[in-house]
């Protein structure tokens, strides 16, 4: 009874099974037929009332059809069937063919419609539509009965199973998109990772487009746009860089607008394979500024429509918004992450990656060196052109380090004049050619100061250590480097490591 009571309510809420049960009935008392066909007239009423009940879940007959473990395909089949049927046995039980009411056959076209599109509205809709003539055109034999709006009602009859099954399939689609769209905005947002937000999109232009080709390009300086993420092309497009201005890619982006090709056209052939016929090429625009590019392509001619193309665009426009947010949490990141003075990376920066560095190069049994570094006779730079002067000169010192290191190396600011350098798969003697370098080309360079036309020259103390040739843990490495660096300032201008014959430091030492 609980749920007799739940899903009476829901019914009533929408109106829909009373409203018509009542009607109905009314009807068909009104009309004085007789027992038998009043009799047929409720059977099918109350067939409609039960197959109908639960219609937001999708019926009384779906759930039967999916319980008898029909197919999705076959349950849109039974259901439209039946409603064919149904509108028959009423038209039939009064004798209404000859009547306008024969539209009511409107309502099961409208529902093929919305189940499958025009793939089921137009073959039922054609169905009825031959079935009502040959039925019109034998009584018009047999009974010698005409009815001179019947040609009005077929064409009807074809012409809303035409349109509504079209405009359903439109409307399914923009929902589709609309849906997508919300979901790609919601994904993209999750991640502030550039790579991340570019496989997603990819992803999702694979999903919805179902492309035979596709690429994303990005902004790699003004006027160059380079691959980042790549879909059915033959060999390696790894490199692929286009110029602004040049090829369907480089026209779109110098335009600032999408340019869509349907047919072969040798002015747009790309510089890979395959090369298809129907493309498009998308910006990623934000605030009117380029930074990247869609592509997309089909085999055939004419198989990118214009909602494929409002939908790629509309994607662009989230990529737009999700690669700036991504870019911008990078900077705010890396300002975080810097010395504000010197622009290498601060010492809370060095102490996370040096841990991470460590525990990498103990799991793939990596060397790891470090270098410790401070200017000799800082102070007197100081006292001499003051502190304007002697940050001028530590600016330059980490440009300099910056110059004679790799991308990969990790350059530091520890503290006042002193930097670290820590050199990932690094064994002991190149972390010593290193440290011999740097050492050696701030010797040979001259720093100059504002206010002074007098070139400063500085020379430098530097400390080594390796693991796994001198330390054993994360705490050795920096105490043998910060030792080792005290140790070659009392000569100055030299490097020392815990393998110098002079050292006279313990090597390891008890970290509480």
């Amino acid at each position: 009874m609980r749920w007799l009571k739940i899903s009476f309510e829901r019914q009533f809420k929408i109106l829909y099974i009373p409203a018509a049960a009542v009607i109905a009935t009314s009807s068909v008392l009104a009309a004085n037929y007789s027992i038998f066909r009043t009799t047929l007239l409720f059977v099918v009423i109350a067939i409609m009332a039960v197959i109908h009940w639960d219609l937001r879940d999708g019926g009384m007959l779906s759930k039967l059809v999916y319980k008898l473990g029909g197919s999705f395909e076959q349950r849109n089949l039974i259901t439209i069937s039946a409603a064919f049927l149904l509108v028959t046995l009423l038209l039939a039980l009064t004798e209404s063919f000859n009547s306008p009411i024969i539209l009511i056959y409107c309502i099961p076209i409208i529902y093929a419609s919305i189940r499958g599109g025009h793939r089921l509205s137009i073959p039922f809709g054609m169905s009825l539509t031959a079935t009502t003539w040959i039925y019109f055109y034998v009584n018009s034999f047999i009974r010698d009965e005409k009815m001179a709006e019947i040609n009005l009602y077929l064409a009807l009859f074809v012409g809303i199973s035409t349109a509504t099954g079209f405009i359903a399939v439109r409307l399914r689609r923009a929902a589709v998109d609309l849906s997508a769209l919300y979901e790609t905005g919601r994904s993209l947002s999750s991640t502030l990772d550039s790579g991340e937000i570019l496989k997603l999109a990819m992803n999702i232009i694979l999903m919805d487009i179902k492309p035979d080709i596709a690429a994303i390009f990005i902004m790699k300086d003004k006027n160059i746009l380079k691959i980042k993420e790549s879909h059915g092309f033959e060999g390696d497009v790894s490199q692929w860089e286009v110029n602004i201005g040049r090829g369907l890619i480089g026209k779109a982006a110098e335009r600032s607008e999408s340019i869509l090709v349907s047919t072969k056209n040798r002015r747009w052939r790309l510089n890979y394979e395959p090369d298809v016929d129907s493309k498009v090429a998308v910006p990623i625009i934000f605030k009117k500024s380029i930074i990247g590019m869609l592509l997309v392509g089909r085999k055939y001619d004419h198989s990118i429509s214009f909602e494929n193309l409002r939908f790629l665009e509309a994607l662009a426009s989230q990529m737009a918004i999700s690669l700036q947010n991504a870019e911008l949490y990078q900077k705010t990141k890396e300002w975080a992450s810097l010395d504000g003075m010197t622009a290498v990376y601060n010492f809370r920066y060095f102490s996370e990656r040096i841990e991470m560095e460590w525990n990498r190069a103990i799991r793939y049994e990596k060397p790891l060196s470090m270098i410790m570094i401070d200017l000799d006779h800082f102070k007197s730079i100081n006292d001499t052109y003051g502190h304007v002067g002697g940050d001028k000169v530590l600016r330059d010192f980490a440009g300099l380090l910056k110059k004679y290191t790799r991308d990969t190396d990790i350059v530091a600011r520890y503290g006042g004049e002193e930097f670290v350098v820590v050199l990932p798969e690094t064994h002991y003697d190149d972390a010593y050619i290193v440290a011999e370098k740097l050492r050696s080309s701030t010797e040979d360079t001259s720093f100059k100061v504002e206010d002074s036309e007098e070139p400063i020259n500085i020379t430098i103390s530097l400390g080594i250590s390796n693991y796994p040739t001198t330390a054993f843990t994360k705490d050795d490495l920096i105490y043998q480097s910060d030792q080792a660096l005290y140790q070659a300032k009392v000569k100055r201008n030299t490097l020392s490591s815990p393998l110098d014959q002079e050292t006279t430091f313990d090597l390891t030492k008890e970290f509480s």
